[in-house]
């Protein structure tokens, strides 16, 4: 997916696509467990089984402002 979205539109798209590879998953899993059936391989490269990346691009209008922590920063731009 490319274009800018709000974040609420990408918390939104991330969710459906999560959703969407637990269900497969566990319709997968439910199958192998029940009838012995393996998924069909094709499923794993079409990335049916993946969680969503997600991607920031981060350009301030200024300089980066210094933070001590070391986590959840965005340190420079990207």
């Amino acid at each position: 997916m490319t274009g800018k979205l709000t974040p609420q539109q990408a918390i939104d798209k991330a969710t459906e696509l999560y959703e969407g590879a637990v269900a497969r998953l566990r319709a997968a899993l439910e199958a192998f467990v029940t009838k012995g059936t393996t998924p069909d391989p094709k499923a794993r490269k079409r990335g049916d089984f993946c969680y969503p990346l997600l991607r920031l691009k981060y350009q301030p209008d200024g300089p980066v402002p210094p933070l001590s922590r070391a986590f959840a920063k965005l340190s420079e731009p990207g």
